[in-house]
C-alpha cells in the first residue's frame, strides 16, 4: 500500500484529478506511516477492514482496483475476483498466482513490485484513455463470468464426477 500512496501523492502533485478509496487491515508495523501518508492526501481515504455490503458497494463504486502485492504467503488474492466480478480494471503483480487469472491488457495491468513509478504510469495512461477502463471492464464481466461463478463451479465439478465414473 506504500507504493500505491506514493503514485497517489505524485498524481496530486500532477494536479491530475482522482478519488481514492482504500481497504484492508494494516500492519501495525506500518500503521503510523500510512495513516501520514494517507492525511496528506486531498483524495484518499482510508476505510479500514469492510465486508459484505459495504465491501461490495466499495468494489461496484470503483472503476480500478490496484493491488501491488508481493506478500509472501499470496496465492490467488479473492479481491481479484471480487474486483473482475464488479467490472474494475485490475492492476496489480506478476507475484505468486496472480498471472494464472490476470492477463496483461485484458484483465487489467501488471506493474512491478515495489515500483511506485509504474503504479503512477499505469493510473496515467488509464486517466488519459479511459476506453482501456471500459473495454477492460466488459472483459472481466465477461471472464468472470464465464469461469468463477457457482453455475460454472457446478458445471465443472460435474464434469470431474463423471470423468472419474468412465474410468471405474
Amino acid at each position: 500500500v506504500l507504493n500505491l500512496l506514493d503514485a497517489l501523492e505524485k498524481i496530486e502533485e500532477k494536479n491530475i484529478s482522482y478519488e481514492a478509496k482504500i481497504a484492508g487491515n494494516i500492519d501495525d508495523n506500518l500503521k503510523e506511516i500510512i495513516k501520514q501518508k494517507i492525511e496528506k492526501l486531498k483524495n484518499t481515504k482510508y476505510l479500514g477492514s469492510i465486508y459484505g455490503k459495504e465491501k461490495s458497494d466499495l468494489l461496484n463504486w470503483s472503476n480500478i482496483f490496484v493491488l501491488p502485492t508481493f506478500y509472501k504467503m499470496e496465492g490467488q488474492p479473492i479481491s481479484i475476483l471480487e474486483a473482475m466480478a464488479t467490472n474494475n480494471v485490475i492492476v496489480t503483480t506478476k507475484h505468486a498466482g496472480i498471472p494464472d487469472i490476470v492477463k496483461e491488457n485484458i484483465n487489467g495491468y501488471f506493474v512491478e513490485k515495489n515500483n511506485f513509478e509504474t503504479i503512477f504510469n499505469t493510473l496515467v495512461s488509464l486517466d488519459k484513455d479511459k476506453s482501456k477502463i471500459l473495454k477492460i471492464a466488459n472483459n472481466n464481466k465477461t471472464y468472470f463470468a464465464n469461469n468463477y461463478t457457482e453455475e460454472h463451479f457446478g458445471k465443472e465439478l460435474i464434469k470431474i464426477l463423471q470423468s472419474k465414473n468412465a474410468k471405474t
